[in-house]
């Protein structure tokens, strides 16, 4: 049985209290957390409000950067990622979600250097704080400021030297969702798995992201949530929708829409997604 959760960038504008309450309203009991609201409400308070609505957290995003595409040193994108694990150990959160940086006119050869220099000094940090990085492969931009990897393989090659234990993957369906025989794709990538983002698409921009409502786009999401269970893939199943493609919808509408889709689907009703 998988767990949904929903990522706070499905709710940009209401506040951490709003969103930890509101989606409890909806029943939903996980989060996936952004620093940036957790900076503004407190990190005490939210662990304190997380405790006592019984959220748990799905997530934290995001940390990383350390190829300077987001104008930190390496050295201060390290440092900030340590930051990261103490409150992601702090949130109890079953995974930080980490994004290498864009390619900033570096060679393959510098950006490999960056990469395993950054994962071989985080990964044990990160296991001595019981918590799992998770890499996600952000495709289909012309210029990506996540990731500078240019294929799913590359990524999935370059993590290799790291235990799935201490360094797994986070398949998002915007990204990686178009793929027809999600049977093919996932074989033998259980192990690496921390994280399933829901989302869906009509057609994916190179620039701003622009997601729709779940069942309405590309997105073969029954096959795809029929061949996580049939691997029997446990973890969360994190709804993550947010862009252009959804204004005029409230943040109420496209949670509950997003359940309601969920519920529909024959797969959920016999393997089971849980609030």
């Amino acid at each position: 049985m998988f767990r949904l959760s929903v990522s706070q960038f499905c709710s940009y504008r209401w506040s951490l209290f709003q969103d930890i309450v509101r989606y409890s309203k909806c029943g939903i009991t996980g989060i996936g957390l952004w620093r940036r609201k957790l900076e503004d409400f407190g990190h005490d308070e939210a662990i304190d409000l997380l405790s006592e609505m019984q959220m748990d957290v799905s997530s934290l995003s995001w940390a990383g950067g350390f190829t300077g595409s987001n104008g930190n040193s390496f050295e201060a994108a390290v440092d900030d990622a340590i930051e990261s694990i103490v409150l992601a150990h702090r949130l109890q959160a079953n995974c930080l979600i980490v994004h290498p940086g864009g390619r900033n006119g570096h060679t393959n050869s510098h950006l490999a250097r960056l990469f395993k220099t950054a994962f071989r000094t985080l990964t044990p940090i990160a296991e001595d704080y019981g918590i799992r990085l998770a890499i996600e492969p952000c495709l289909g931009y012309k210029q990506n400021p996540f990731n500078f990897f240019d294929s799913w393989q590359q990524q999935v090659e370059a993590i290799q030297e790291f235990p799935p234990h201490q360094l797994g993957l986070v398949i998002d369906l915007y990204h990686v969702g178009e793929n027809r025989e999600p049977g093919r794709f996932l074989k033998n990538l259980l192990p690496r798995i921390a994280l399933v983002q829901l989302a869906d698409f009509h057609t994916r921009p190179s620039k701003e992201e622009n997601r729709c409502l779940l069942g309405q786009g590309q997105v073969p999401i029954h096959d795809w949530l029929d061949q996580l269970a049939r691997i029997d893939y446990q973890g969360f199943v994190e709804l993550e929708l947010h862009g252009m493609g959804l204004q005029g919808l409230s943040y109420d509408e496209i949670i509950q829409s997003s359940q309601a889709f969920l519920n529909s689907l024959p797969m959920v009703q016999q393997w089971g997604v849980a609030n």
